[in-house]
């Protein structure tokens, strides 16, 4: 349901962002980082802000832009992009004490990424992989794994989780970045590329690629 008006908005931040590097003008660059800071409301995408913000430095600097030029454009971007995503990060602080965008970024880490570096390190399905890691989680911590994607403190010993076992597999977890690159670009998920080189039980899931 997300994936529309997703793919919707994200690809307006990058015609903006496009007419920016054409016309070099600053109404390009404001309007392509307020996009993507809506954007993020929907899925949170800010971590693509960076790599946004290096193509504008390597843009400017390709073309032997003063430094001056690149230091103000560099702070419109990030500031516009600051000011959008503000109001949910406030809202989450008053709500929890935490200054977080979202607690769904840790429910990733730990059970969808967790099943695919699973998926991964011992060759079993995707889906066998997800249920392995919701059930370790319900198991050690004793409280469903559905509750922490909508709890912020719960979120925060999940993510720690995530990210110790996505390191104590380090291997497996580059290897996921590879495919998530790829299939970024491609009609199917990770999950189906996944599935498909491991079982050939279950059908492919598919989803609307940004492209």
């Amino acid at each position: 349901m997300t994936e529309a008006p997703y793919g919707f908005l994200f690809m307006a931040g990058i015609l903006f962002f496009v007419r920016f590097l054409k016309n070099n003008s600053v109404i390009g660059i404001f309007l392509s980082s307020a996009v993507l800071g809506l954007a993020a409301y929907i899925k949170v995408s800010n971590y693509l802000i960076f790599l946004y913000l290096a193509a504008i430095i390597f843009y400017l600097w390709f073309i032997r832009a003063d430094a001056k030029k690149v230091f103000i454009t560099a702070v419109i971007f990030l500031s516009v992009f600051v000011v959008m995503v503000f109001p949910w990060f406030l809202r989450n602080y008053l709500y929890s004490g935490l200054w977080r965008m979202s607690s769904h970024v840790a429910y990733n880490l730990y059970v969808y990424d967790g099943a695919s570096i699973l998926s991964l390190r011992d060759g079993i399905s995707y889906e066998e992989g997800k249920k392995l890691r919701i059930d370790s989680w319900e198991k050690e911590i004793g409280i469903e794994s559905v509750v922490a994607a909508s709890n912020l403190n719960l979120a925060e010993v999940m993510h720690k989780k995530g990210l110790d076992f996505a390191l104590q597999n380090l291997g497996s977890t580059i290897k996921l970045a590879v495919l998530t690159t790829v299939s970024f670009w491609t009609s199917h998920n990770y999950a189906y590329f996944l599935t498909y080189f491991y079982t050939v039980f279950e059908k492919p899931s598919y989803i609307i690629p940004p492209t």
